[in-house]
């Protein structure tokens, strides 16, 4: 997932609309294409399950997870556009408290490390957004990720739901996928979108299609894993903190392969992203 990122922070900043003044027109190109490509995960999906007839309210499950991963992958994008990849990357461990307070509501009882945890995470994820140890309002990007991360999670959840009624779990991603794709039918309805996919496959075209491919199939491939790890997880809250380490190895790529001004790293914002590994890391030992 962290190649994914990697490549997402590229994708975003080397179209030929990256001068558009609508971030929307910007965003569109990198999302409609995502989501055409999820045919491709589909079909080989159909052709790897056993069969794909599985009970309904699985299927159910499965297109709410599709809701939910499209909603927050329009979240994500549009944040690369102002933010780097090593600021929000991290930030998707707010995730785990979405989860925990859902496992909260069903009856668990969180531990005093998973309110140690929840500080740890709270403030490593301030710390993040400001870059620096001096207090500031919070920026739109803290505020935003609270609400993609919210979607993040429920994509976990559901999927988790789907996978505990149907162990078919090539069948439940058929339909995860499938849902995806037919949600480009309302996306491209949504005209600055429209605009960025068609000017990038008019100015960009092979270069942008054979990247694109590349980056979902990575993408697909560490979904579907991610999916069955929340299926096996005693609880659905502690796949994020493993996911959590991603951020290290985003670190990691841009240390070796720097893109761009923008993905310089400070001081307080390489101790940030530690202290939300292990903020979530302690969430998840209760």
């Amino acid at each position: 997932m962290a190649l994914v990122n990697y490549s997402d922070e590229y994708l975003t900043h080397s179209s030929t609309v990256k001068e558009s003044k609508n971030i929307h027109e910007r965003i569109g190109g990198v999302l409609l294409m995502s989501v055409i490509l999820t045919l491709i995960g589909a079909t080989v999906s159909f052709f790897l399950a056993d069969t794909v007839m599985i009970e309904t309210t699985a299927i159910l499950f499965a297109f709410l997870a599709s809701i939910a991963v499209t909603m927050m992958a329009a979240g994500y994008f549009y944040l690369f556009q102002l933010y780097s990849a090593h600021q929000v990357v991290p930030l998707f461990g707010l995730s785990s408290i979405w989860l925990l307070a859902i496992e909260f509501v069903a009856g668990s009882v969180p531990g005093i490390l998973s309110i140690l945890g929840i500080a740890v995470l709270i403030i490593s994820s301030y710390l993040l957004d400001n870059g620096s140890l001096k207090w500031k309002t919070p920026t739109s990007l803290l505020r935003y990720m609270v609400i993609v991360s919210l979607f993040w999670a429920l994509t976990g959840l559901f999927w988790s739901e789907a996978l505990d009624i149907s162990d078919n779990d090539f069948g439940v991603y058929f339909w995860h996928l499938l849902g995806c794709f037919i949600l480009i039918f309302p996306l491209f309805l949504i005209s600055p979108y429209r605009r960025g996919f068609l000017r990038r496959l008019k100015s960009e075209k092979r270069k942008f299609l054979v990247h694109s491919i590349m980056n979902e199939t990575c993408v697909q491939i560490s979904f579907y894993f991610t999916m069955i790890a929340f299926s096996l997880a005693a609880f659905a809250s502690f796949v994020p903190a493993v996911s959590g380490f991603n951020s290290l190895f985003l670190l990691g790529l841009f240390y070796l392969f720097p893109l761009d001004k923008r993905n310089h790293i400070t001081a307080s914002q390489f101790y940030a992203i530690i202290g939300i590994v292990v903020g979530v890391g302690l969430l998840e030992l209760y």
